[in-house]
């Protein structure tokens, strides 16, 4: 999804809507797939990106796509840091889990990498690199 997203960085009225739109479908789709079972299975079986802990809650794929819808409502290069932010930061965290957290999918220290706080990292970083880099400029 983060490919997609930065294909879309020239355009940001375009982006604006793609993420509008998306955000209440991926939340439809993450309440049925949370509510029942067989959807679940399919889901993690044809994308299998999903945790266990996942099972019951929202994935951290809809967090950071609700994370990115809330970024790019700000000006361009804010909305670009926190979008690139989020972006890149979840794939370095699971770099750093890998190589240094003792071959755990989900390790301390690759979560020490990231937001360690009680809301979904994914959720938080993309828009607050962008209010850090607005308030910035």
């Amino acid at each position: 999804s983060s490919v997609l997203l930065l294909g879309f960085l020239g355009d940001w009225s375009l982006l604006r809507l793609v993420l509008s739109v998306s955000v209440p479908v991926a939340a439809v789709l993450e309440g049925i797939r949370i509510r029942y079972p067989p959807v679940r299975d399919g889901f993690s079986r044809l994308v299998p990106v999903f945790r266990p802990s996942e099972a019951a809650r929202p994935s951290g794929a809809f967090w950071l796509l609700v994370g990115y819808a809330a970024a790019v409502w700000f000006p361009e290069t804010p909305a670009a840091a926190g979008v690139l932010a989020g972006a890149l930061a979840d794939p370095a965290a699971s770099l750093v889990g890998s190589r240094w957290g003792g071959g755990e999918r989900k390790s301390w220290i690759g979560t020490a990498a990231r937001w360690p706080g009680p809301a979904d990292d994914n959720l938080i970083i993309p828009p607050g690199v962008a209010v850090c880099v607005w308030m910035l400029a």
